[in-house]
């Protein structure tokens, strides 16, 4: 018991549990786990249940809170020292964990060289820190994992729980929230993902030839940022005899002021002649700026209804009308990772706020402006020296001798 061991290891110190709120934290951890280790190895730990406090014998305490659902817990354990702080369901966590763990958290282990514990399992959410951790991409952290069937006490029960499970749907073992909570590996359920993007279906290697008589438009996206969230331009393609969007470039820039973003927009509008340029323009300011000075032809993105247009954006990906090109992996790398947030506690469901969502709203500025869907048919196009049309002329010829000769024999 990580609480318990670094009570009993460093006496008289404060040890620290976190989970997203304080009645969280009681229902997981105080009766079920804490009050059990107490009974069970004698521990003589002294309950405090206003305080929600265990107290060791050596002078340790160890305290139960929550932090996430109300940042103001924040305030109240900064300036504490403590031998070891342990944060609980750190995969779901809404509040920035990277901050509050190098900036707030680690200051108060440094008296005694402490240790910060996070805990959880995989989840739909593939950002922050934990995701970063248990991935080995954030350096310096010691990574553990393990499942029921390393519990000798959970092993047997686990899988008769999962045989069981299969036994009903044999497919189960492909389905991410299984794959998330029985096996323990970061997948995303599909129906989590706020674009439905599929490499099989919606990728393509390099743009399809176009009929010799098509024409070619183009789109460009801009979704304006500066940092932490940056600047983001997405170039889209559509043809008069082709039903497909296809998205062909993605860019992201940090730290660019409208002058300088200006130079970035005007050598792909040198590229893609005669380009639309969609911008987002909730800082009017900004883009009539970018217009008049900058002499650059923006159009504002529409910008009401975006959850309804997602959905018709995502029948367009499903339908395989909206391809991607390899320059265009930016958008795409958006696309695999932005999920929902379900919102709860009386807030609406919004895309992921810890998740990049710069590409894909400039994409969909773009989708949302090109008339694809407006296609027509394209004109046969004919050889003549084919077959088919050297068979047609000879027939033709025989119907203007027989007429010929009709007309002779009347006279």
């Amino acid at each position: 018991m990580l609480l318990a061991d670094a009570a009993e290891k460093y006496p008289g110190s404060s040890v620290l549990y976190l989970a997203k709120t304080r009645d969280t934290a009681k229902r997981i951890l105080w009766k079920d786990c804490l009050s059990v280790v107490n009974r069970r190895f004698d521990l003589n730990l002294k309950a405090n249940m206003v305080e929600l406090s265990m107290t060791h014998p050596n002078g340790s305490v160890i305290y139960l809170s929550g932090a996430d659902a109300n940042p103001d817990e924040l305030e109240k354990l900064l300036g504490q020292k403590y031998s070891r702080v342990v944060i609980d369901e750190a995969q779901s966590w809404k509040q920035d964990l990277k901050d509050l763990v190098y900036n707030k958290l680690k200051p108060a282990v440094a008296d005694y060289r402490g240790q910060i514990v996070l805990l959880g399992t995989p989840s739909n959410n593939r950002s922050g820190l934990f995701f970063q951790i248990t991935t080995g991409l954030e350096p310096g952290w010691s990574v553990c994992t393990w499942s029921a069937f390393d519990n000798p006490y959970m092993s047997e029960q686990w899988q008769a729980e999962i045989e069981d499970l299969k036994a009903r749907n044999p497919n189960i073992v492909h389905d991410p929230g299984f794959r998330q909570n029985y096996l323990g590996e970061w997948t995303i359920e599909r129906e989590a993902l706020v674009y439905r993007f599929d490499r099989e279906l919606n990728a393509l290697p390099e743009m399809p030839a176009k009929h010799q008589k098509d024409e070619e438009f183009y789109v460009i996206g801009i979704d304006l940022g500066y940092f932490p969230d940056p600047s983001a331009v997405v170039v889209a393609s559509y043809r008069r005899f082709d039903s497909n969007l296809y998205f062909i470039e993605a860019h992201k820039w940090e730290k660019l002021t409208l002058g300088d973003l200006a130079e970035r927009v005007r050598p792909l509008m040198a590229k893609y002649k005669h380009a639309k340029l969609i911008v987002d323009a909730a800082n009017k300011q900004a883009v009539e700026e970018m217009k008049q000075r900058y002499a650059l032809p923006l159009e504002a993105a529409e910008k009401h209804g975006k959850e309804g247009y997602i959905a018709l954006m995502n029948a367009d990906l499903a339908s395989g009308t909206v391809k991607t090109l390899p320059a265009a992996d930016l958008l795409v790398q958006e696309w695999d990772v932005l999920t929902w947030d379900e919102g709860g506690m009386g807030r609406k469901r919004q895309e992921n706020p810890n998740l990049a969502n710069h590409c894909a709203d400039a994409a969909l500025y773009a989708w949302r402006w090109a008339y694809n869907y407006a296609f027509t048919t394209a004109p046969k196009e004919i050889n003549i020296h084919s077959e088919e049309k050297v068979n047609e002329f000879w027939e033709r010829e025989a119907e203007r001798a027989s007429r010929t000769k009709a007309q002779a024999d009347e006279w």
